[in-house]
């Protein structure tokens, strides 16, 4: 580890650590990283804070459940992508150009049913969908 990415790794390990005792969260973690490699990576913090479970310190092999975080940061990186690159974010084989992980036995989203609106009742109202995406 270079003492760039030591520092960073300390600085974001700085702000976990302000972030759990300010009573952010029971334990957070946070990493740094490209398609090659780490940077840095910090955590802070315990697990299983649920009643009836035993703390655990939080470490970096922790697993977590990441909800719908995942979906932001995926657009994210799509979106950036999108902007620098200049391609059709519609076209499926662009997109794998660009992450080629999306083609691996990825025929691309079906989608069957659009909701269209509500009915008398207050329950959705569904029509076909013209094409795929």
């Amino acid at each position: 580890m270079s003492p760039e990415e030591a520092n960073l790794s300390n600085a974001i390990q700085k702000l976990l650590d302000d972030a759990v005792a300010r009573g952010v969260a029971p334990g957070l973690v946070a990493a740094v990283s490209n398609s090659r490699e780490t940077f840095a990576s910090a955590c802070s913090g315990v697990v299983g804070v649920a009643e009836g479970k035993k703390e655990q310190k939080f470490n970096l092999d922790t697993i977590v459940w990441p909800a719908s975080a995942a979906k932001f940061m995926v657009s994210l990186i799509v979106l950036s992508i999108v902007e620098r690159e200049n391609f059709d974010l519609d076209s499926h084989e662009e997109l794998v150009k660009v992450i080629p992980e999306l083609g691996k036995d990825w025929p691309g989203t079906r989608i069957w049913k659009i909701i269209d609106g509500e009915d008398e009742n207050g329950e959705y109202k569904y029509r076909d969908a013209k094409v795929g995406m």
